[in-house]
């Protein structure tokens, strides 16, 4: 019977901070690689993992260090599952979030561009300063009619 059950707290950060590793097995070294008990049947060389050093600093739990011959082993692969599934659960709710920022944004571009004027077409410096030197030309032509000169 399952006791003293809680609410898993460490999912997409523990995964961010995971090394994924390629490596190779030692097999004169490894505990778990012997003519009675092979758990790598195959081949040892280019496997990909995590290293169980790595792993103890970021879910301990996993992890195990035999002392005595300074080997470290990963206990359970099985509870990797419930962590990832937790840092899946972490990115939809950032996903659903993120969703719902975007709606809003766009709900007020769409409200701002409807309600607002068309707005003047944009004129360089150039076409500013040409525009501004007319005007003061025909204001001085006017002003001159006024005056009689």
């Amino acid at each position: 019977m399952k006791q003293n059950i809680q609410t898993i707290g460490r999912g997409l950060d523990a995964v961010m901070r995971l090394q994924p590793v390629r490596y190779d097995i030692d097999r004169s070294r490894h505990p778990l690689v012997s003519a009675e008990r092979e758990m790598y049947p195959g081949d040892t060389r280019n496997l990909l993992g995590f290293l169980a050093e790595d792993l103890a600093k970021v879910l301990p739990e996993m992890v195990i260090h035999d002392e005595r011959r300074d080997i470290w082993m990963v206990r359970n692969w099985e509870q990797m599952s419930a962590v990832l599934v937790k840092a899946v659960q972490e990115q939809q709710s950032t996903i659903a979030d993120l969703r719902q920022q975007v709606s809003t944004l766009q709900t007020r571009v769409s409200q701002m561009s409807s309600a607002s004027a068309p707005a003047a077409p944009i004129q360089s410096d150039d076409e500013q300063l040409r525009e501004l030197q007319i005007r003061v030309l025909q204001l001085e032509g006017a002003l001159s009619e006024l005056l009689g000169h």
